[in-house]
């Protein structure tokens, strides 16, 4: 196992134990996209290294992770974990390699679409959650997936 790879799932371990009761209480319109941010780190995890290939195989291991450990993590209601508050529109999500440049936090997997305000939520492999402006966003994803 490579170092970088043994790095990764220390990191994705620790957020998982600290849920997103961390140090502090993420705001309503985060909690959504923070845990689905660490199920994602979680499939990752799960699966050799290797991340969702398609939405489907995401939402299928999603689906199995119990009531209690989402709720754990701030999400009351499972159904609207795929879905932004802010904007109403689903999460965009990276499936298959990261497309994305790399940072300190990993690569985007998950976006709001829109946001609000000209910031949006997003998620990096290691399972952080970061609210950004416009600016910010374009460098962290600079080829956003179109989605319908």
């Amino acid at each position: 196992m490579s170092p970088q790879f043994q790095a990764w799932v220390l990191s994705i371990s620790l957020a998982l134990l600290l849920g997103c009761s961390g140090q502090r209480t993420a705001p309503p319109d985060e909690v959504s996209i923070k845990a689905l941010t660490i199920q994602y780190g979680r499939f990752f995890q799960t699966h050799q290294g290797k991340p969702p290939a398609n939405e489907a195989e995401f939402k299928a291991f999603v689906e199995k992770v119990p009531a209690a450990e989402l709720a754990a993590q701030g999400c009351s209601d499972p159904t609207k974990l795929w879905t932004s508050a802010r904007d109403g529109q689903p999460y965009v999500v990276t499936y298959g390699a990261a497309s994305n440049p790399s940072g300190p936090s990993g690569p985007v997997v998950i976006y709001e679409k829109a946001g609000a305000g000209g910031r949006r939520f997003v998620g990096t492999s290691l399972g952080n959650v970061e609210e950004v402006d416009d600016a910010r966003f374009r460098e962290l994803v600079p080829n956003p997936i179109s989605t319908p």
